[in-house]
């Protein structure tokens, strides 16, 4: 977990860390929220990221952004694929795995299956 948690800022620009303005929790929660919030029976991807109410937020930085932008549009490109692996998570693992974090491990799973090197 917190190797992940390490490889956000690197993920985020590339192969060097950075320095991020949110806590890398804030920023997972963010992309939950980013994801969670997006319907897109009323909105366009691109349309939605501009409008986003979450992505308002004054102490996003810019890498903080660019980063939250990548996993929005990646989750939503993969979403067929990450449902499935998901889905199969929480049937295998139903101990440990929560329903209700299902954005999360979502998220996680782009990372490991898409980002990181």
């Amino acid at each position: 977990e917190r190797e992940v948690f390490r490889s956000l800022s690197t993920v985020a620009s590339g192969a060097m860390p950075v320095n991020l303005q949110l806590p890398r929790a804030k920023l997972l929660s963010t992309c939950v929220k980013v994801i969670d919030t997006f319907d897109p029976k009323k909105t366009t991807v691109d349309a939605y990221i501009q409008d986003s109410e979450v992505l308002k937020d004054k102490s996003i930085g810019e890498i903080e952004l660019k980063f939250i932008h990548q996993v929005f549009y990646g989750c939503i490109r993969y979403q067929k694929f990450l449902k499935l692996f998901v889905t199969s998570f929480l049937y295998k693992c139903p101990t440990v795995a929560v329903r209700s974090e299902q954005t999360l491990y979502m998220i996680l799973s782009y990372m490991l299956f898409f980002r990181l090197e």
